[in-house]
């Protein structure tokens, strides 16, 4: 992979940075992965626009829908990491869970298609 691009908000890019860093081994870091932190679609599109055929796309707590012309255009899967359990589908799954009561909750990682929250569950 040469290019990482992180969706999310701004204020969550350095708690995202630091946990990717803490997936890596000291030291094995690779160094030619370029990391770009993009907020909106247009950010998203310019950073395509200077990517290459090895970029991902990974989306945290973005409210940003990827249209498929957009996913087209990566050369590998991209990644969304849902802020709630496969139960608790859409916007602000924690206050449904809440609202239920719900004993366990959790985070959702699963592939991005063109249609919304369609993609299989990597892990959860």
């Amino acid at each position: 992979m040469a290019r990482l691009i992180l969706l999310s908000q701004k204020d969550f890019f350095a708690a995202i940075t630091q946990a990717f860093r803490g997936l890596t081994p000291p030291g094995n870091v690779p160094r030619d992965v370029d990391v770009a932190l993009v907020v909106t679609l247009s950010e998203l599109e310019d950073a395509l626009a200077n990517s290459s055929k090895t970029t991902r796309l990974i989306s945290f707590g973005s409210g940003v829908i990827v249209p498929a012309a957009v996913l087209a255009r990566l050369s590998g899967t991209a990644y969304n990491f849902h802020p709630g359990p496969p139960a608790y589908p859409g916007i602000f799954p924690s206050v449904f869970a809440l609202y239920d009561g719900a004993t366990r909750f959790g985070v959702t990682l699963h592939e991005m298609k063109p249609e919304v929250d369609s993609g299989p569950i990597v892990a959860f």
